[in-house]
């Protein structure tokens, strides 16, 4: 599926079955204002998200996307100005290890919850 073809600002990613987010998968983008990715996946392609400058919220539920070995992809959020990572605490998962790697991959401003307080990751 290409981005720029995307009509809703909200998408999410429920099939089980689907572990990565592929490569440019939703380039150019700009209607997307939302992204929730399931328990499954564990990467994210290059230029996923590559200017989707509206983009300002990503749901994780997924504890292995937030490992320290998951995969984020070169300029995966290139172009993608303030973007609140957030997830489910009460599971353990890690959003500051994850905002870490998407801000490396090019979000100007990525905030991130813990201990229901968002913070600004430096």
């Amino acid at each position: 599926m290409r981005g720029r073809e995307l009509i809703t600002p909200s998408y999410s990613i429920s099939d089980k079955t689907q572990t990565k987010i592929g490569k440019n998968a939703f380039k150019g983008c700009t209607s997307l204002k939302t992204f929730t990715a399931n328990s499954r996946i564990t990467g994210i392609g290059s230029k996923a998200f590559y200017n989707c400058t509206k983009l300002t919220t990503f749901v994780i539920n997924s504890r292995d996307l937030t490992r320290e070995d998951s995969k984020v992809g070169k300029n995966a959020f290139k172009g993608v100005k303030n973007l609140t990572v957030t997830y489910n605490e009460d599971n353990g998962y890690n959003a500051k290890s994850l905002a870490k790697k998407i801000k490396k991959t090019g979000a100007k401003k990525v905030y991130f919850y813990r201990d229901n307080l968002k913070r600004r990751l430096k």
